[in-house]
């Protein structure tokens, strides 16, 4: 047969970040599943949640790299970073183990806070290297763009496609879940608890958050077994108060336990809640009140709708972009 290729639809996922990603990674091995793929998972615990140090850790996810490399030499496939640990270090380190059998989920591509391996002199590299990079949100597609890189594909978020519980209806309330970080709009929060009703119940939970007026605030680390509580059981709304984000992994899990989801309208959640009505017409805090009394009345048949799109969605686009992939190794 020639040259002729054999498509593999093996796909190796590898997560640095085994505890924090634990959901994610289900949820992309799922719509993966979904698309014919088969999926193997190597993951790695990150320091925080295994108590090792940060360079065994380091160490240990290099290692499940190289023996993804060796997987796929072996069984065809192509290999899926689902958090670089080093920014472009690992885009660049990716594209020179496995070339293009390698693909990079660049969530974050431009850290809040100071972050090792997003340099000029690891850009310039990983544009001469033609590195693939995968994003979820046009904005940090365009952020990836800025950084000079051509091959950038941006894919619907991965979600579980399951069949949850019917949402409380007798609750009101609204919860801000995850960890403090300086983009979080508390002004914001402040003026909507300000504008609500008393007997909507307002909440937040998530590690670092500091006081806000109006609201209750829990600033524990939140495990996975309460996260899953609070939102198939005990939230109504899941408010997401940021001035600047890319993506939103809990407005996904929202969206998985059919909690509408009110958040800025010139952002990631545009679509996937826009044509809900739950999304707020402007910055102005009775615009954000008027969007969660929408969200109250959503319907769990609209929600249930979008959450089966944006699997089949994702599944969809993985396909495409692996089997493209892995018919033009290099």
């Amino acid at each position: 047969m020639g040259g002729e290729r054999v498509l593999s639809r093996n796909v190796i996922v590898v997560n640095p970040l085994g505890s924090m990603l634990a959901h994610y990674g289900r949820a992309l091995t799922q719509n993966l599943e979904s698309a014919g793929m088969t999926t193997t998972v190597l993951s790695m615990d990150e320091p925080s949640a295994s108590g090792g140090s940060r360079l065994r850790w380091l160490a240990s996810c290099y290692w499940l790299l190289f023996h993804a490399r060796l997987q796929c030499a072996r069984h065809g496939g192509s290999v899926i970073l689902a958090w670089p640990m080093l920014g472009y270090l690992d885009v660049v380190c990716v594209r020179m183990l496995l070339g293009r059998r390698g693909l990079v989920v660049l969530h974050d591509p431009d850290p809040l806070v100071r972050a090792v391996g997003y340099g000029r002199a690891l850009k310039w590299l990983a544009r001469r290297l033609n590195c693939l990079v995968v994003t979820h949100s046009d904005e940090a597609t365009r952020v990836v763009a800025r950084h000079g890189l051509q091959r950038i594909v941006c894919m619907p978020h991965p979600v579980l496609d399951r069949s949850p519980a019917k949402r409380p209806t007798e609750l009101r309330s609204v919860y801000v879940l995850g960890q403090y970080k300086p983009d979080r709009d508390i002004e914001l929060m402040e003026s909507v608890a300000r504008e609500l009703p008393d007997e909507v119940s307002l909440r937040v939970a998530g590690r670092g958050w500091p006081e806000v007026a109006g609201w209750s605030v829990d600033s524990r680390f939140i495990s996975e077994g309460e996260l899953e509580t609070m939102l198939s059981g005990e939230s109504t709304v899941v408010l997401v108060p940021y001035r600047r984000f890319f993506q939103s992994g809990i407005a996904m899990r929202a969206l998985e336990n059919l909690v509408p989801v009110v958040g800025p309208a010139d952002s990631s959640l545009a679509a996937v809640f826009g044509s809900l009505g739950t999304l707020p017409s402007s910055q102005e805090p009775q615009a954000w009140v008027r969007a969660i009394h929408r969200a109250f009345d959503t319907d769990d048949q609209k929600l249930r709708a979008q959450l089966g799109r944006q699997a089949y969605a994702s599944s969809r686009a993985w396909k495409s972009v692996l089997e493209g992939n892995m018919y033009s190794h290099g």
